[in-house]
């Protein structure tokens, strides 16, 4: 059975919540244990699963790419329907209380782009990928942003091996004092990289074995 996007959420916080504790180093010997068994677990149950489409959000419009949000309404049953009530009462309200699982989606460019202009019209910061998308956008003076952080969100630093990852992580963290633009980047980098942090855990627990081993022939 697919994992729910929130299930899938709380596993990829697990993988990264624990694998920085371990690199940090300032944990005990059962701790250590348990934080490498939550991620093996965890890294298993993402493996065996597909990822699920994005239906449940908890955004709004203006901040979400078109194809995330035509995705997550493009739904075939009422269940999915529910699912994505609040996009639906965002951009489509005058359907928000029907019971036809379809939706138009010949409007949603117009709906999404109107979402966008009031946003920024309120002063609300839009993703630059959202205003990417449309080129009425494309002049809107946006922040300037870290070069490391925009190298991480371009995917430049996904062939690092994982301590080495959680290193720049806590840097760009660092520098630009906030987590939030980090969390996309980070889980990209788990899916891509499953193999590498699997390597990294079972050469952990060889490394844990090999001590508990040793400590216990000199007992």
């Amino acid at each position: 059975m697919a994992l729910s996007f929130s299930e899938r959420r709380s596993l990829q916080k697990t993988v990264m919540t624990n694998l920085a504790a371990l690199a940090a180093g300032k944990v005990t010997f059962s701790d250590r244990r348990r934080l490498q068994k939550e991620v093996i677990e965890a890294m298993a149950k993402l493996n065996a699963t597909a990822p699920a489409v994005v239906t449940e959000t908890g955004k709004q419009p203006w901040e979400l790419t078109y194809s995330v949000i035509k995705d997550a309404l493009d739904f075939i049953d009422l269940a999915g329907r529910d699912k994505a009530a609040s996009l639906i009462a965002a951009l489509y309200p005058e359907n928000a209380d029907e019971t036809s699982p379809r939706l138009d989606f010949t409007s949603l460019s117009r709906r999404h782009k109107d979402s966008i202009r009031q946003a920024l019209a309120d002063g609300k910061t839009v993703p630059p990928e959202v205003l990417a998308e449309y080129a009425e956008f494309s002049q809107v003076n946006l922040p300037p942003i870290n070069q490391n952080l925009a190298d991480l969100q371009s995917g430049k630093f996904d062939s690092l091996d994982p301590l080495a990852f959680l290193g720049k992580l806590k840097s760009i963290a660092d520098a630009i004092n906030d987590i939030e633009p980090l969390k996309g980047p980070a889980i990209a980098y788990i899916e891509k990289n499953s193999d590498k942090v699997n390597s990294i855990m079972e050469s952990a627990m060889h490394e844990a074995f090999g001590k508990l081993w040793s400590a216990g022939a000199g007992a």
